[in-house]
């Protein structure tokens, strides 16, 4: 499932997944901007059915590593 996650996240934000790992923040993503970052919870939510809070969605903006972590708590 983490692969999925790192190739919808990929995608989404046109980014190579092999630059992406838990390290990747933001500030090193040029694409993940703060609108950015709505289109891809959205795109998370809608294709794994799952809702996410608003308070998880700040977290998430954090980096790569929490963004993926509450993505794998939700799919439990």
């Amino acid at each position: 499932m983490e692969t999925k996650v790192k190739e919808l996240f990929s995608t989404i934000l046109e980014v190579p997944a092999n630059k992406i790992n838990d390290k990747t923040t933001p500030e090193n993503i040029e694409n993940w901007d703060s609108f950015k970052h709505i289109v891809l919870v959205s795109a998370f939510e809608e294709e794994f059915n799952i809702s996410v809070e608003p308070e998880d969605v700040v977290e998430m903006y954090k980096n790569y590593e929490t963004f993926k972590m509450i993505i794998m708590e939700k799919l439990k």
